[in-house]
């Protein structure tokens, strides 16, 4: 799933964005 890759992307930058379901 690419959108679980862009969300891993977001996580690394900023573990808050975790809790937002992108």
């Amino acid at each position: 799933t690419a959108s679980k890759g862009f969300t891993g992307k977001l996580i690394a930058h900023n573990p808050h964005s975790f809790q937002e379901p992108l």
